[in-house]
């Protein structure tokens, strides 16, 4: 038996950066001072060949005002980084994360189903339900992988777990049932039990290929008790076990094409210990009634 262990959802964000440079110009230079001009110097005095008022020294020229220096232009402000963006995560809708919840739960009551099956022999014997419960479990894992991705659970896809969660949780309930019937069996006290030998006569439509009994009070089948085919018109022996809670029993036959027929509530009460014989007819629908003496 498998055992079930579900993996949730898990969703990895990456973040991707981008990254930008500043570009600041140059500040202007000043222009240069220029220098001042040189002061013309006083002409020679000649030497007087009579006297003559002295000439005049002329004013020295003005010395230029410097031109001003320009301001430096400010230096402009770099334009802004863009801040990284992250790459957008997948959301679950509140459905969706109701319906993993749902799943979680139903994978949970699964999985402890299955360890009261392997911890039971008598259902381990039972063959139609471990292979029942292998088909399940592969079901359950196999779907698991819906609940990676918000973008897988589509509507039908959500609808189609759902009708599969609500299948699952009425098969736990009914394997649950069956496993504390076993249970109750085995804790309450032995009934006397007797074989008794049964010839089964068949008289219904068609070839018996297979054939199985149960107790009116148990969900096990059991397995096929015949060995050759029995045709119409004939018979064959069997042996069954009873106990004063075992006298009401059902019949499933099949034919060649694997078509079932049921026989419910046979009563042997009124049956020969010593010898039992069961009739199995059909009608012309195809109906199965049975008789025991």
């Amino acid at each position: 038996m498998k055992k079930l262990f579900v993996l949730m959802m898990a969703i990895i964000m990456t973040l991707s950066m981008v990254a930008c440079g500043k570009n600041k110009p140059a500040s202007k230079t000043p222009a240069a001072t220029p220098t001042s001009a040189a002061t013309q110097a006083p002409a020679a005095t000649q030497a007087p060949a009579a006297t003559q008022a002295p000439t005049s020294t002329p004013a020295p020229t003005a010395t230029p005002v410097p031109t001003s220096t320009p301001a430096p232009t400010a230096t402009p402000v770099p334009t802004e980084i863009p801040e990284p963006t992250a790459t957008p995560e997948p959301v679950f809708t509140a459905e969706q994360q109701a319906l993993a919840k749902e799943f979680m739960n139903m994978a949970d009551a699964f999985d402890k189903t299955a360890e009261r099956v392997n911890a039971t022999p008598e259902a381990l014997a039972n063959e139609t339900l471990v292979n029942t419960m292998n088909e399940l479990a592969n079901e359950i894992i196999a779907a698991d992988q819906y609940f990676t991705d918000p973008n897988k659970l589509t509507p039908e896809v959500m609808s189609s777990l759902k009708a599969a969660i609500d299948a699952t949780e009425k098969f736990i309930s009914e394997a649950e049932k069956a496993l504390d019937q076993i249970k109750k069996d085995n804790e309450s006290p032995k009934a006397a039990s007797v074989v008794v030998p049964v010839e089964i006569f068949n008289f219904t439509s068609f070839d018996l290929y297979a054939l199985a009994l149960s107790p009116a009070n148990s969900d096990d089948w059991g397995e096929n008790l015949l060995i050759d085919v029995i045709k119409i018109g004939e018979s064959a022996q069997g042996k069954l076990t009873f106990t004063a809670d075992t006298l009401v029993w059902d019949v499933l036959v099949q034919d060649k094409e694997g078509n079932q027929t049921f026989f419910m509530g046979v009563d042997f009460s009124e049956a020969n210990l010593e010898g039992a014989k069961l009739f199995l007819e059909t009608t012309e629908g195809g109906d199965g009634y049975a008789s025991a003496v």
